[in-house]
């Protein structure tokens, strides 16, 4: 017996290296082979700059130009997706692959943009429609770089088949990378 207790810390570190390495296969080849994805950043709450290494992520879904009711789709939301902490929706994309249009449901389009729809997993922490995102609630960074991540315009995000998020990077205007970590 006392031969086994001093392989069990062994077997142990193996088991955890297994399965570490299994998640950073998993994330890797989600970041190499999922599809681009950029979604508007909604603004950004001031007081998460100020400390200079971190910012508060809103994402702007373009929900609310769907319907012209927007109490309506309010309570449609709260009816299906109460306390559900990852809601399925379909984005509408430009040919850059920006978001232009969202919906919690195909027949939320027309029937041609329904042909064009990719899934999309949205995190709801805490039951209000306009608390919503994807892949991330906030961006780490270097402190010092504020400034620069203040520029910011879209969220660069790779998606997998089942509609998963990651997110890669913030991103100008013009879907070009900041280079904040670069510059510095």
């Amino acid at each position: 017996m006392k031969h086994i207790n001093n392989y069990l810390p062994v077997a142990f570190c193996l088991i955890a290296l297994t399965v570490f390495g299994a998640i950073i296969y998993k994330h890797e080849t989600h970041l190499r082979y999922g599809k681009d994805i950029y979604i508007r950043l909604a603004p950004a709450d001031p007081r998460s700059l100020i400390q200079g290494d971190y910012m508060t992520l809103g994402y702007d879904f373009y929900f609310t130009k769907n319907t012209d009711d927007l109490y309506a789709y309010g309570e449609r939301f709260y009816e299906h997706y109460q306390d559900r902490t990852h809601v399925p929706i379909w984005v509408l994309t430009d040919d850059k692959n920006v978001v232009i249009k969202s919906g919690f449901d195909k027949s939320e389009f027309d029937k041609s943009e329904q042909l064009k729809l990719r899934p999309l997993i949205i995190n709801n922490p805490n039951n209000y429609i306009f608390n919503l995102y994807s892949a991330s609630s906030s961006f780490l960074f270097a402190e010092g770089l504020g400034k620069c991540y203040e520029k910011a315009i879209f969220a660069h995000q790779k998606t997998d088949d089942k509609g998963n998020p990651i997110l890669v990077d913030l991103v100008d205007d013009k879907l070009n990378s900041l280079g904040c970590e670069i510059a510095h």
